[in-house]
């Protein structure tokens, strides 16, 4: 399968390129869990172009399997670790965690900050799994899974454009 090659190819190249350019106002927004404008977009399209990185059919394809572009530059760049623990620091403040609930919670943001974005669903897969065999609903009462997953789908969420 060349063109499977060729798609990881390019997208090891954007991936390096984009962390040379700390100073692109929109790549840090997208880093730090920021909804984006479609000005927003159009900066990171126009930083894509830049890169040099290959065949924009290889760009077009990497960011449909993606399911857009800020979802796409976000699995390449991660986000910032700092954002995404302020964020889950407000749902953990709201009750006394206790340790488990803690380690679950820093499972998911360890993925973030990895992955840039989750399916909830995975909380019911390894490694969560081996926190918590049940998921979260072991962990943590039903309101607060339900805040769990919606932080989750907000982060999530944000690599995708504003609609206004």
């Amino acid at each position: 399968m060349r063109s499977g090659t060729d798609v990881e190819r390019y997208t090891a190249k954007v991936r390096d390129y984009l962390r040379r350019q700390p100073h692109n106002l929109a790549l840090q927004k997208v880093r730090s869990g920021k909804s984006l404008t479609p000005a927003d977009l159009e900066s990171l399209e126009e930083l894509l172009a830049r890169s040099g990185a290959g065949n924009p059919e290889y760009m077009e394809r990497a960011i449909a399997n993606a399911q857009g572009l800020g979802r796409f530059i976000r699995s390449l760049v991660g986000l910032d670790q700092q954002a995404v623990q302020e964020v889950f620091a407000e749902f953990l403040g709201e009750r006394t965690a206790t340790a488990s609930q803690i380690d679950f919670v820093n499972l998911v943001i360890s993925h973030l900050t990895r992955h840039g974005e989750m399916d909830p669903k995975l909380l019911f897969e390894a490694p969560f799994t081996d926190t918590a065999p049940q998921g979260p609903t072991q962990l943590f009462a039903p309101e607060q899974t339900r805040r769990l997953v919606g932080v989750i789908r907000s982060i999530s969420d944000s690599a995708g454009a504003a609609t206004a």
